[in-house]
């Protein structure tokens, strides 16, 4: 017998989600800062994507496209990198759950190779070959150092 956890979620949000067939909600954690008045916004962890919101539902951020990933507990932040024009995207979470172990772990699911190579002294550019969840080909990507 497979144990299946369900992430409760505000009919709203659930509503408002379009997942790919077979996408499974993972983790699921409610933002905090502004927003609009009354509403509640959630950013939420499937087994192939990253959902945040925006001005109308969510954007998708796939597994394999975000670079990094971090969780700052000072600021219960979490950091989610992505490579440019779309650039760093911070997400303060009320209450994280499972949301920022659960997102970094689908990142890392991803990776086939990674390997920095130093440029000009101390910079230099992070070289990856990342997966999607189910493919067979590997697509590699470059991020440079500041």
């Amino acid at each position: 017998m497979r144990w299946r956890h369900q992430v409760d979620l505000p009919a709203s949000v659930r509503d408002a989600l379009v997942l790919d067939g077979g996408e499974r909600v993972l983790a699921a954690a409610a933002l905090s800062g502004p927003g609009p008045p009354g509403a509640v916004r959630y950013a939420v962890g499937t087994d192939l994507a990253l959902h945040v919101p925006v001005s109308e539902g969510f954007e998708r951020i796939r597994s394999e496209s975000i670079l990094r990933v971090r969780w700052d507990q000072d600021s219960a932040t979490l950091i989610v990198v992505r490579p440019e024009p779309a650039g760093q995207l911070d997400l303060p979470l009320a209450g994280p759950g499972y949301l920022p172990e659960t997102v970094r772990e689908r990142v890392q699911s991803t990776i086939v190779y990674s390997q920095h190579v130093p440029l000009n002294g101390a910079r230099g550019v992070l070289l990856s070959a990342r997966r999607a969840p189910g493919a067979a080909q590997a697509r590699w990507t470059m991020a440079f150092d500041p």
